[in-house]
């Protein structure tokens, strides 16, 4: 009740651009709602950033004005959650879930002002370039549905479709390149993670599956002596488990951009080498982690 008088109170001018901008949302929320049935927008990237933007519009007409902390509806009520996601939106730097979270841990991590500023940096980059890759998705699908309309109005289309499809197996497919860009964004935000945990006060280890078992040496039943030679094998092990893992993400890239020619990549000498190479490494690592595991398992047992 309180927005609706609000909007009577608006010039005319002013209300005419309130509603052009409304209807931009309205398109870009139906947008959303097609990405979402598409499994798209996981991160919930998009929708932070149509949140932000209709409390932007709210803001602009001071629709926003009268709310007071005394008038907002109490927990458990929907109205007031909703305003908590908004407020907790406005809070963030990144629209990226996943980025904000990793930023409180570098914050966190005991980075010199300096040093958060040229993180931070970073960090701002690796948006960028999520903004991007949804660019690229939306623009994709709407190509797509275009080119699904263009084809649907014209029956005459149909006899040239061969004459398209030809044309198109020559052009990269935008599949792929959505496909390259997401490895691109996986390895970017892998990076980012080892950076934030290499501060002063960052964790210990980079690979969960490490960090668990340091965890449970801390409380067994070793030596100061014994504990500093196995946090010295754990590091030597995260090393190897993330080579393999860097290993296997090239073989993974290098497959996607083989696209139709992926049998020809298999039956390279050099593939067939590289594969085999990350799987006996991948034995050997399965080894190691078997016997830190039981060492540190049987001295914890031993309490």
């Amino acid at each position: 009740m309180q927005t609706s008088w609000q909007c009577c109170r608006l010039t005319e001018p002013k209300l005419k651009r309130l509603l052009s901008e409304l209807k931009v949302q309205d398109k870009e929320e139906l947008t959303l709602k097609k990405l979402k049935a598409d499994g798209l927008d996981k991160d919930g990237l998009k929708e932070a950033d149509l949140r932000m933007k209709l409390k932007n519009i709210m803001e602009k007409f001071s629709l926003n004005a009268d709310l007071r902390e005394d008038n907002r509806p109490g927990p458990g009520n929907e109205v007031y959650m909703n305003e908590v996601k908004e407020q907790d939106i406005l809070k963030a730097i990144f629209k990226d879930k996943k980025l904000n979270k990793l930023w409180l841990k570098a914050e966190a991590s005991g980075f010199t002002e300096v040093e958060l500023k040229a993180l931070k940096e970073e960090f701002q980059h690796h948006q960028d370039k999520v903004d991007e890759y949804y660019a690229l998705v939306r623009e994709t699908a709407q190509k797509q549905q275009d080119d699904r309309n263009e084809l649907g109005n014209d029956i005459n289309k149909f006899d040239t479709l061969q004459d398209m499809e030809a044309s198109d197996k020559s052009q990269p497919h935008p599949a792929n390149a959505i496909k390259e860009k997401h490895h691109e964004l996986k390895s970017n935000m892998d990076r980012l993670q080892k950076l934030t945990v290499s501060g002063p006060d960052g964790k210990e280890f980079i690979e969960p599956k490490v960090s668990n078992l340091w965890k449970m040496a801390t409380k067994g039943d070793f030596t100061k002596e014994e504990l500093e030679s196995l946090h010295t094998e754990l590091k030597h092990y995260e090393h190897r488990l993330l080579k393999v893992r860097h290993m296997s993400n090239q073989i993974d890239l290098l497959q996607e951009r083989a696209g139709d020619d992926i049998e020809k990549l298999q039956t390279s000498e050099g593939q067939r080498i590289m594969q085999e190479r990350i799987a006996q490494q991948q034995r050997k690592i399965e080894k190691l982690h078997e016997d830190l595991e039981m060492r540190i398992v049987q001295r914890h047992l031993e309490l």
